[in-house]
């Protein structure tokens, strides 16, 4: 069977509870359909960057899928007829990741995950140059010390 990548956003008002009856309802129709679910990863409440269908944030669902076509089509005509969920997006993959999507990868502190711009490695050398490591180009600096 194919294996899919759905996203789906839901309504801002609703709860985190009715977020997760939404997920399992779609599970439920998935291995109804003889689909097998694999993660299932809630993003949070984001916001969007325009609106949609009079929505400014939305929270976001990840869901890897292994199914047929038919199993995701009655899925995706479910979704159309339910008015919590304002937008979704299916896509077929290779593989699906086991790790961690970039989303949930992301929740890290900001010290963790943002290398600094510019690291300076001072190292001298026999003719009393100085060379200094740019990290963002990559390249070496040489200066001659002054006297």
């Amino acid at each position: 069977m194919p294996l899919y990548e759905h996203i789906y956003l839901a309504r801002q008002d609703i709860t985190t509870q009715q977020v997760d009856a939404l997920t399992q309802n779609l599970k439920t129709i998935i291995s109804d359909g003889g689909g097998t679910i694999g993660k299932v990863e809630y993003w949070g409440v984001k916001q969007l960057q325009h609106r949609i269908k009079k929505n400014r944030k939305a929270h976001f669902t990840l869901i890897n899928i292994n199914a047929n076509a038919e199993t995701l089509a009655e899925m995706e005509r479910q979704i159309g007829i339910n008015e919590d969920i304002i937008r979704h997006l299916t896509i077929k993959v290779d593989k699906h990741e086991d790790s961690p999507s970039m989303m949930m990868a992301g929740k890290t502190s900001y010290n963790e995950r943002k290398p600094p711009l510019l690291v300076e490695v001072e190292k001298e050398t026999k003719d009393l140059k100085v060379e200094k490591l740019d990290a963002v180009s990559e390249k070496i600096v040489i200066e001659e010390e002054k006297k």
